[in-house]
């Protein structure tokens, strides 16, 4: 078995839904089905406008097998938004409650799964489908030796573990950015808010844009999101990490312009394709 290691997810937020209509009330709001949740298992899932357009994705955990508490995690920047988006509909469930924790909880990142041991006891710990879990913790916690947070954010584009920020808000539909691959779609629970439009997709259509892996050299300096082929912009970069000598990323990327690619707009620097 590999050493232990440890990292402080400080660039992560987490809201926390409480009450005896907390599922009920997420089922009406995201494109996971939220009664089919596992204990101690991170599971992909968006909250989307009327329109369909993603507010953030989350990865979501009931901590235990009560109805009662739901934990949603997402990037640090899109907390704020995703909480201001659902305190709009919360109102119609009288005893259920919303909490950003995001600046009262410790957030640690494990390459192991919820095995490991750690100095405190947690609030929740839960897995990641990669084998890494997170550990979320009401107090600061001492005594670990912290791998750098750019070496977990390696593993989360390696992985396809999306985490999109804030300025990503309402660019995409959720299959845009292949949350139907992870499972973080239903398409047989019912309605929820943005369910028509990206249903319709699902079934009488198929998404231009699709989530894809990839590299270029780190030596190209890149300043802007914006990947390009021969007749102008043809993707988003969403999320990327060093990796050696080069930058991999996560990119949303018109799926007719996959086989060449460039990093830059002076078509330069090409981008490789990952599995």
């Amino acid at each position: 078995m590999s050493q232990i290691t440890y990292t402080n997810l400080e660039f992560l937020g987490l809201l926390s839904v409480s009450g005896k209509d907390a599922v009920k009330f997420l089922q009406g709001q995201c494109t996971q089905d939220i009664s089919k949740l596992e204990t101690a298992k991170l599971t992909a899932g968006a909250f989307c406008t009327a329109k369909g357009r993603t507010v953030t994705n989350v990865w979501l955990v009931r901590p235990t097998q009560s109805n009662e508490c739901v934990h949603l995690l997402c990037h640090r920047t899109s907390a704020a938004l995703l909480l201001a988006h659902l305190k709009k509909y919360i109102p119609f469930f009288r005893g259920t409650t919303i909490t950003d924790l995001s600046d009262t909880v410790t957030l640690i990142g494990s390459n192991q799964q919820t095995s490991a041991a750690t100095p405190a006891e947690p609030m929740f710990t839960a897995d990641l489908p990669d084998g890494r879990s997170i550990a979320a913790y009401a107090e600061p916690i001492d005594g670990l030796e912290l791998q750098p947070a750019h070496q977990w954010q390696q593993q989360d584009v390696l992985n396809r573990v999306l985490w999109l920020s804030a300025d990503m808000a309402e660019e995409f539909i959720p299959q845009n950015f292949s949350l139907d691959d992870l499972g973080g779609i239903s398409y047989k629970k019912g309605c929820y808010t943005g369910q028509e439009v990206i249903a319709r997709l699902h079934f009488k259509g198929q998404s231009k844009k699709r989530l894809y892996k990839l590299s270029w050299p780190q030596s190209a300096n890149k300043s802007d999101a914006n990947l390009y082929d021969d007749k102008g912009i043809a993707g988003t970069v969403v999320q990327s990490a060093a990796d050696g000598d080069q930058v991999v990323a996560l990119a949303v990327i018109k799926t007719s312009s996959i086989d060449k690619l460039f990093a830059d707009e002076n078509r330069q620097v090409t981008v490789e394709l990952l599995n």
